[in-house]
């Protein structure tokens, strides 16, 4: 894995943007996933802000419940966290969250 610095001079990992929609789906599909990698999978390590507001929403419902949100959960959560700022690009969370909510339906991380 090739590291890259962001404007922050935060590290990321130079993953495609699919990849990193992959790893948000694998870590909210499977608990076991997420709990190993609770510490090692932050939400600034993702380059999109969508990926690494759903990562923050993903991780915090986790944090708090000890579980990863179900799809419900996850789409009550993101509704909440939009409804706080109406500047939020609220279609693009909406589609990434559907996209993410597919591929770990879709997919066998096996």
């Amino acid at each position: 894995m090739t590291e890259n610095k962001t404007k922050e001079n935060q590290e990321t990992y130079g993953l495609t943007y699919d990849i990193q929609k992959k790893i948000v789906a694998m870590i909210l599909a499977d608990k076991q996933v997420l709990e190993e990698n609770i510490r090692l999978v932050k939400p600034e390590y993702f380059d999109s802000l969508v990926l690494g507001g759903l990562m923050t929403l993903i991780t915090n419902f986790f944090n708090k419940y000890s579980r990863p949100p179900t799809e419900d959960e996850l789409l009550q959560e993101l509704e909440a966290f939009l409804g706080k700022d109406e500047r939020l690009p609220s279609s693009e969370y909406l589609d990434v969250y559907e996209e993410i909510v597919e591929i770990a339906k879709d997919s066998n991380f096996d």
